[in-house]
């Protein structure tokens, strides 16, 4: 995974003209995964539930991202 950067202003502190801090891709990544309440606490006993979970959590995140996308893409074509 590469690690590029995402320009956010904090509200109330920063203008517009000034981003402010800088959030890194895994760090927004593992926000979207703090979205899944299973997640956030390990509730199953086998390691492999809880992988198969996090799995599906991250699928369900691209499914997520690239319907949004297909769906953007085909506003912009009509």
């Amino acid at each position: 995974m590469h690690l590029s950067r995402v320009l956010t202003a904090r509200k109330g502190i920063e203008s517009r003209e000034k981003l402010g801090r800088y959030r890194w891709v895994v760090e927004r990544s593992v926000s979207w995964l703090h979205g899944f309440r299973r997640l956030q606490v390990r509730y199953e006993r086998q390691g492999r539930h809880a992988w198969a979970l996090l799995d599906l959590a991250c699928a369900l995140i691209c499914f997520r991202f690239l319907s949004a996308a297909q769906a953007a893409s085909s506003a912009v074509l009509k």
